[in-house]
């Protein structure tokens, strides 16, 4: 392993933002999904940190598409939904509102969204908690973290 120079880094980055995935839906719709900024997820999921527990805690279907109907997973669907639009008011007919989707639509592309963008492996508590500047340490390691010795 080496580092990566600029020019790598930024490519790679880019190829991130450009990654797109296709999700077919029980409906038989398909849906295009990016990946999106796990800063910008934490910031959705700030203001209600248990959402998450609670969706993943919920077994009732019905109940479970409710909750993705909430207000911050709506956000992270409209986020990462690049096709057909979706919005929180319709005003078109490209536009889909949250409240269109069909409960197993929006189970499945949750679950969908939740593993392209590896958000499997935050809990709530690490994603509400998680900061956007994040202090150094002067050895460069991250300020709680125990550097790794090679």
């Amino acid at each position: 392993m080496k580092p990566s120079s600029a020019e790598e880094y930024r490519k790679r980055a880019e190829d991130r933002r450009r990654a797109r995935k296709l999700v077919p839906l029980p409906s038989g719709a398909v849906f295009e999904i990016k990946k999106i900024d796990v800063l910008a997820c934490a910031h959705i999921f700030k203001k209600n940190k248990g959402v998450l527990d609670e969706i993943a805690k919920e077994q009732d279907e019905l109940k479970l598409a409710e909750l993705l109907r909430g207000k911050e997973v709506a956000a992270l669907i409209t986020e990462s939904v690049t096709k057909p639009t979706i919005v929180d008011l319709a005003r078109g007919p490209e536009d889909l509102s949250i409240n269109d989707l069909e409960g197993m639509d929006l189970i499945t592309l949750f679950n969908e969204i939740i593993l392209f963008n590896d958000l499997d492996r935050f809990t709530a508590g690490k994603l509400s908690s998680f900061r956007k500047e994040q202090l150094r340490t002067g050895g460069g390691a991250l300020s709680g973290e125990v550097p790794q010795i090679a």
